[in-house]
């Protein structure tokens, strides 16, 4: 009797340009992509006010700091020390009626280090939880720059932390832009209006995205 041999069909899928993503991964690098560019923007606004400010105060400028700061923890610390030096940008009109340092301190150093943690390392892995993208990433972490002494970490997160982050730079841009009007002389309690429309357009944005909480 002869033996019979069930028919195997076998389909791959070819990229056709580096662009040529499946749906999970533009999902993926949808995410990524959208919250790199507002970051992008909150490093600009930040830059922006801590140049203004240089330029309108140097000599308290050149008091707080000999070198223009560079990576985001001094930078954090120059503008706070802005803000304590001139008592009126307290009066910053943000889109929640409320200015606390800690909070601006904070909210921003937790954006950044998830910027570096996002930029620095390698997904390793993406799945799909309750309808929410959940992704892993990689990365190489210095402990001793004398020796070079090194770890490997891991790090999990899920859509709807990108979403709370996205959400936080849209607050904490909008103090920063607020700020620098200030600077100028500007009256910022008028445009409180916009700016809840503002931060209601990134939830709206977040949510096509599919990374709302």
């Amino acid at each position: 009797m002869a033996n019979k041999v069930a028919d195997v069909t076998l389909s791959f899928r070819v990229k056709q340009h580096a662009l040529d993503l499946n749906d999970q991964d533009k999902e993926q690098y949808a995410i990524i992509g959208y919250f790199v560019s507002r970051f992008s923007s909150l490093d600009y606004h930040l830059d922006t006010l801590i140049f203004t400010f240089a330029e309108i105060y140097p000599v308290i400028t050149r008091s707080i700091s000999k070198h223009y700061p560079v990576d985001y923890r001094s930078k954090i610390d120059f503008l706070i020390d802005c803000i304590t030096a001139k008592a009126f940008l307290r009066e910053c009109g943000d889109a929640e009626g409320m200015f606390d340092l800690n909070i601006l301190a904070f909210g921003l150093e937790e954006i950044f280090s998830f910027r570096n943690i996002l930029i620095h390392s390698k997904i390793i892995m993406t799945e799909r939880k309750q309808d929410k993208l959940v992704f892993q990433v990689r990365k190489y972490s210095r402990l001793q720059y004398q020796t070079g002494a090194f770890s490997v970490e891991e790090y999990r997160y899920s859509g709807g932390y990108v979403s709370y982050l996205l959400d936080q730079i849209e607050y904490h841009e909008s103090t920063l832009i607020r700020l620098t009007e200030l600077l100028h002389g500007v009256d910022v309690a008028k445009e409180r209006d916009a700016l809840l429309r503002g931060r209601s357009r990134i939830k709206e944005i977040a949510q096509n995205l599919s990374i709302g909480v």
